[in-house]
């Protein structure tokens, strides 16, 4: 559901259901949920559109090259919306 971006490797990445919702955080720090263009702002709202809350998994789908804070405010404004449920995408590597 995410877009494509260049993801750390990890030796333990494993595949997650595409019916999950996705962030993605692209390497211009771009953000987008699932494929709609989105702000950190309105990711709240949007993930409330989605009824996407507790119990559901987001999936973290950013550039290897952005920076650390900007992934976190991506999650603290899920966490606003009720997900309690994260997977950093990463490439087998």
């Amino acid at each position: 559901a995410g877009l494509p971006v260049n993801l750390p490797k990890a030796s333990t990445a494993n595949q997650h259901s595409s019916q999950n919702v996705t962030i993605t955080i692209t390497r211009e720090n771009q953000i987008y949920l699932n494929t709609t263009p989105a702000d950190i702002a309105a990711l709240e709202k949007g993930l409330e559109k989605l009824k996407v809350g507790e119990g559901n998994l987001v999936i973290i789908n950013a550039d290897a090259s952005v920076r650390h804070g900007l992934v976190v405010s991506a999650m603290d404004e899920a966490r606003k919306a009720g997900v309690t449920h994260f997977a950093i995408a990463t490439d087998k590597g």
